[in-house]
């Protein structure tokens, strides 16, 4: 079990951070705590439970060791979601933060403590601070790189699996033209004509094709753009299209202005309405 620890610790930067802030919490909890007993005088003989709400109000805020990575990594593929994400983990930290330590000063000091009137009171006059500290501490944890700043590489799939009963198969993503949603079921739609059914949710399967080969042209259908030949603008709207291996699809209203889009990015010839282009 030692050994886990020392290898967790060496290896997780966010660990490593969470106990090093425990352990400060701790001691500065304690030192505040002697202070307050043997300069001022204030404990004369204090009870256990008043220590509580001291080491709370600092060990606390050694969740902020996982907390801003969780929230940084939450949005990472957008700067202002990441943002915002940060932003409102740590106002709901600093929110349960003094709820939780209201609920302990009104256990640790009896039935006379008002715990609404102590939960008002601490956020209206330490709310400012406490997020300041939660700030600092994500701000150190950045400099210090427990969170990636730069993003892997995403990893595509090159390959979809399907099964036959018991035999396990795949399909060559380049081979493939286009996903058709059928349920729970997604049917893939091949070059040499041929049709598979598997297992995913066409949403779930969105995320795993590269976006610069498909594109998603109706709730039911994703189309791989290699493999488009001809469309035709539909006169009830959106497009119909057709592929080199003889098959038609539709692209739908709804995914129209991303369709033309796309026609756009790749400098194809645009058409009037009914007529067809061909590439």
């Amino acid at each position: 079990m030692r050994k886990k620890l020392v290898k967790v610790y060496n290896n997780n930067k966010s660990f490593k951070a969470f106990v090093w802030i425990i352990l400060g919490g701790f001691g500065t909890a304690l030192s505040v705590f002697l202070r307050n007993k043997i300069i001022y005088g204030q404990y004369d003989n204090p009870p256990t439970l008043l220590f509580a709400p001291l080491l709370f109000e600092y060990l606390s805020f050694s969740l902020v060791a996982f907390l801003f990575p969780w929230s940084w990594n939450l949005k990472k593929d957008n700067k202002t979601l990441r943002a915002l994400s940060v932003g409102l983990t740590g106002l709901i930290f600093v929110l349960i933060y003094f709820f939780i330590l209201s609920i302990i000063e009104w256990y640790a000091r009896g039935q006379g403590y008002d715990l609404w009137m102590s939960y008002r009171f601490m956020l209206l006059h330490s709310s400012i601070f406490t997020s300041i500290v939660y700030a600092a501490i994500a701000a150190i944890l950045f400099f210090l790189g427990v969170v990636n700043i730069t993003s892997k590489p995403i990893s595509y799939s090159d390959r979809i699996p399907y099964r036959i009963r018991n035999d396990h198969f795949f399909v060559e993503i380049d081979n493939i033209v286009f996903f058709e949603s059928e349920g729970n079921y997604v049917s893939v739609h091949s070059s040499d004509g041929t049709k598979v059914l598997i297992r995913k949710k066409i949403g779930d399967l969105e995320s795993e094709l590269n976006p610069t080969n498909f594109l998603r042209v109706h709730r039911r259908t994703i189309i791989n753009t290699k493999k488009l030949t001809s469309y035709t603008i539909d006169p009830n709207g959106g497009y119909l299209i057709r592929f080199e291996n003889g098959e038609n699809s539709k692209v739908s209203k709804s995914y129209s202005q991303v369709f033309k889009k796309f026609i756009a990015e790749s400098k194809l010839p645009s058409q009037k309405l009914g007529k067809s282009s061909h590439f």
